[in-house]
């Protein structure tokens, strides 16, 4: 059989195993020795040369594979295995991975290669190198748990590809470019934004948080992300499993305060427009057009109440009343005016955020490098 009917094969039993359900992706190896071990049905290859064991789970693998994709596997396979002390263990520098190659600890006639990582996040990750899915299947608004779970093991063992892989796609969901920006509709309100909104600080995502704050800004007042967070109640946040660092919630809630404040202060003009067009033929109807202040507060969109803040849209839905619209002349006056200072409104949401917005502008954001924000 030929190398490349082999992986076909291969393939092929995985999708069988997928298919059979997510339920069934563990067997029970417990025993005297194995403390409650459990094997992943889905990733056991009876083929597999190598096992990568979590803290309760075991998948049997192939090393071809790992050192293929991952420089920190390809690195640890490489490095021959001298006979040690059964006690004894070696060890990748930094990568948070122990082997027991060689002497200590074989399943099934495989080296055990220990990783302190969950279970899931490795399930996830063995999904893609196995083609059973790919970081595109994985969808910003219904997967960005599984996107976090491949940035964690992306970045721990240096699986490149995936990595860049990763990051395109939530580009793509946060993009640094207004005009792109455009093309989505706000993120859906659930457990994701938030763990995202982590994920971006812990990994350093800094090209996405701009476009990720404006989506969380717009679905959630200070108040109701303090409310998800149990800051108020003192106890379990209200969204389950929900975890923030102190240093990300600091961040958010200064974030929150000064983009609230300008936008707020990017509708404001309106409220002193009087007669927008010198050639104005309805300067009755054209100056009614504009909201009064009451009318701006009462609008359940505006900045000025407690439901979230939009970031001002391209038809200046808020700016103008819908039911008195604009003569030609003054909208084609007043509309050039409200996108130029959108524009600018967007190119200083990452000064907003801590950010050098010149950075942005001149298109040298790094990603994975940390950054000092300055909020003063």
């Amino acid at each position: 059989m030929s190398d490349l009917q082999a992986s076909e094969e291969l393939i092929l039993a995985v999708k069988k195993r997928k298919l059979s359900g997510d339920s069934q992706d563990e067997m029970d190896v417990s025993g005297p020795d194995t403390n409650k071990m459990k094997r992943s049905f889905r990733f056991w290859f009876h083929d597999g040369n190598v096992v990568l064991q979590t803290e309760d789970k075991q998948f049997r693998v192939h090393r071809s594979l790992l050192a293929l994709h991952s420089k920190v596997f390809a690195d640890m396979f490489s490095i021959p295995q001298p006979v040690q002390d059964p006690s004894s263990s070696a060890s990748v520098s930094g990568s948070g991975l122990t082997t027991t190659d060689g002497l200590n600890e074989m399943v099934e006639g495989c080296p055990v290669v220990r990783i302190y990582d969950d279970s899931s996040d490795i399930s996830v990750l063995l999904s893609v190198l196995y083609g059973l899915d790919t970081v595109r299947d994985y969808d910003v608004e219904n997967h960005a748990l599984e996107l976090i779970s491949l940035l964690k093991v992306g970045q721990k063992y240096e699986f490149g590809k995936i990595l860049q892989d990763v990051l395109k796609e939530l580009r793509q969901r946060f993009p640094i470019s207004l005009e792109e920006f455009e093309k989505h509709q706000p993120f859906p309100f659930n457990d994701g934004i938030f763990a995202l909104v982590e994920a971006a600080h812990q990994f350093h995502l800094h090209s996405i948080l701009p476009a990720l704050y404006a989506n969380l800004f717009h679905i959630c007042s200070t108040e109701e992300i303090q409310e998800q967070l149990g800051i108020f109640r003192g106890g379990p946040p209200a969204t389950p499993n929900l975890v923030m660092s102190t240093r990300t919630l600091v961040h958010v809630l200064m974030s929150a305060q000064r983009y609230h404040l300008a936008i707020v202060k990017f509708h404001l003009p309106a409220f002193k427009t009087r007669g927008p067009s010198g050639e104005c033929n309805t300067p009755s109807i054209c100056c009614s057009s504009f909201p009064t202040t009451l009318d701006y507060a009462e609008n359940p969109a505006s900045p000025f109440n407690l439901a979230g803040t939009p970031f001002p849209d391209k038809e200046g839905t808020l700016l103008f009343s819908p039911h008195k619209p604009l003569c030609d002349k003054c909208r084609a006056l007043v509309l050039p005016r409200y996108v130029g200072r959108r524009r600018n409104l967007w190119l200083d949401l990452p000064r907003l955020f801590g950010y050098d917005a010149q950075v942005y502008k001149d298109g040298g954001v790094s990603d994975f490098m940390p950054v000092e924000f300055k909020m003063a």
